[in-house]
């Protein structure tokens, strides 16, 4: 999987409680059904649980995916995946006499936290000075805590607020029975380009769309979204970066406000109904690449028929979300639910986006 991002996973090693147990298989499972590798130390505590949460979930090809440290010990029936070098991560620490590696931190793009990490300190301390994002599961207490509040106390200094803003990382000490929001912030922090393509006409309802944006942004990361006021790069051409970044989405999301069919020409018609109109040739890019069309209404009830070209009458059967100003987040609850299904799991994985104008 040469896609694959790799997620170093530190934890206690023993005294763990039925919550933590519960948490580190959850863990596994998720990062196993999301696509991810996992590296981690050897067969105990933390490692143990979350070892067989990511071997349930990916199922009999679980070991490509998993590499350890140490593949020493554990139980005699689980099969040793593949073992990172042992170089010790850097002697001069306090806890310097670890089992975690330069190899293991040098491939790692992220690292999560669960409760128990004092001795894994040191490769967490490495993934952050290399830039790498760490997101320790606060909620839980214990020691993944105080990785919290040292990296709070630094957040200034950390590359990880270029992907998460302050309010997104502190969802990490907020109480959940599931791992959802790990999930989610793991999947913003690591996020390199757009799946989400948000469409709208600039004299509909902009402020609307720009809000529902902004709630995309602080669920699924800064780089996750393409807006098209901030999502464009000065200098280059507007028709190839949009289609560019449809191709690559997984999802676009029409913002359909009260003038999205646009002015009537003399006619009688509809600007959606030009050929050369851009909202119309955004949901054909979409349609023609694979990508998934989740419509928001605010405030209206439907979509117009019969203001609809041949091309668009599709769109009118597909189930949307209607939203008003009043609570727009609570609104978008069923859309956020439709997209954690459609982007986080391996099961649907991103467009490989062409290169507009190619042979």
């Amino acid at each position: 999987m040469t896609n694959t991002k790799w997620v170093l996973v530190a934890g206690g090693f023993e005294n763990l409680s039925s919550e933590h147990e519960r948490a580190a298989t959850a863990l596994g499972r998720m990062l196993a059904q999301s696509g991810y590798g996992l590296i981690i130390g050897r067969w105990t505590g933390v490692d143990y649980f979350v070892t067989r949460g990511f071997r349930d979930g990916a199922g009999p090809t679980f070991a490509r995916r998993l590499m350890q440290v140490d593949t020493t010990g554990g139980p005699e029936t689980e099969p040793k995946p593949g073992r990172i070098g042992f170089r010790i991560l850097d002697p001069r620490d306090a806890d310097g006499s670890h089992t975690y590696s330069h190899e293991a931190v040098s491939l790692a793009d992220a690292g999560v936290v669960v409760p128990g990490c004092r001795y894994s300190k040191p490769a967490m301390d490495a993934l952050i000075r290399q830039d790498k994002p760490v997101l320790p599961v606060a909620s839980l207490g214990e020691d993944a805590f105080d990785v919290f509040i040292d990296m709070l106390k630094d957040w200034d200094n950390l590359s990880i607020r270029g992907a998460l803003t302050r309010r997104q990382f502190l969802e990490l000490a907020m109480p959940s029975n599931d791992i959802s929001v790990v999930r989610r912030l793991l999947f913003a922090a690591l996020q390199s380009q757009p799946v989400l393509f948000v469409s709208y006409r600039h004299a509909d309802v902009p402020d609307a769309a720009a809000r529902i944006a902004e709630l995309l942004v602080h669920r699924y990361g800064s780089s996750s979204v393409f807006l098209d006021v901030e999502g464009l790069i000065p200098g280059r051409n507007f028709d190839v970066e949009l289609e560019r970044a449809i191709a690559s989405s997984r999802a676009l999301i029409p913002i359909v406000g009260p003038r999205w069919e646009g002015d009537q020409n003399p006619m009688g018609g509809h600007r959606i109904a030009d050929p050369d109109d851009w909202v119309a040739r955004e949901l054909l890019l979409a349609r023609s690449s694979g990508c998934s069309v989740l419509p928001v209404l605010v405030q209206r009830t439907a979509l117009k028929p019969a203001a609809l070209p041949a091309s668009l009458q599709w769109l009118e059967p597909i189930q949307h979300t209607q939203a008003t100003y009043a609570d727009l987040e609570s609104d978008l609850r069923r859309l956020f639910q439709a997209l954690d299904s459609l982007i986080l799991s391996a099961e649907h994985p991103a467009p490989v986006a062409p290169v507009p104008g190619a042979a």
